[in-house]
């Protein structure tokens, strides 16, 4: 566990595997929920904003990187996978035009990424975007509520999928591999 123990990984793995779990992080589990909450508020804000903001541009350009995702996922390329997921992500938030949530975003992903990076090395890898579907459904529909519950379902999604991801004694050193591909906008 050493190897995953930093940052947000150390205290998902906290929250999701139990307590002293992580203790390499010398962050209590009550700090650890404070980060977990702020994750799926500013996440949800954020969509529901760009869904009151949404043009047909935004869903068609979400669709198309929802499609490259579909297809890493399909070849299983963690690195395709990650990177297309973020785009989504981040795409959809900076249609929120909102200044503070995104900067919000930006930075709980920075400690988040090596835990989604981990969540994709699960030997069944269950995280398959589905939710993003539901994402999208809300934007075409404009139910803000709709694309808020997509992406609370995809974060919970991917916090069960680190339950065995994290487990796993093949996960380690795997958080020294350069990620330079990632996007965060622009």
């Amino acid at each position: 566990m050493a190897a995953v123990c930093c940052g947000w990984s150390g205290r998902i793995g906290e929250l999701l595997i139990g307590a002293g779990a992580a203790t390499a992080t010398g962050v209590s589990v009550a700090a650890g929920a404070a980060d977990a909450a702020a994750l799926p508020a500013t996440e949800g804000a954020a969509a529901e904003a760009a869904c009151r903001n949404c043009t047909p541009a935004l869903i068609k350009e979400l669709t198309e990187i929802n499609t490259e995702l579909l297809g890493a996922i399909a070849k299983r390329s963690v690195l395709g996978c990650l990177s297309a997921n973020q785009r989504f992500h981040f795409t959809l938030y900076g249609a929120s035009a909102s200044e503070v949530l995104l900067p919000l975003i930006e930075s709980l992903w920075l400690q988040f990424g090596p835990t989604m990076y981990l969540s994709l090395l699960s030997p069944d890898m269950p995280w398959d975007a589905s939710a993003h579907f539901e994402i999208l459904e809300g934007l075409r529909t404009a139910k803000p509520a709709v694309a808020r519950r997509g992406v609370l379902n995809d974060i919970r999604t991917t916090g069960r999928s680190l339950i065995p991801a994290m487990a796993s004694h093949t996960s380690i050193g795997l958080l020294s591999s350069p990620l330079d591909d990632l996007y965060f906008g622009d």
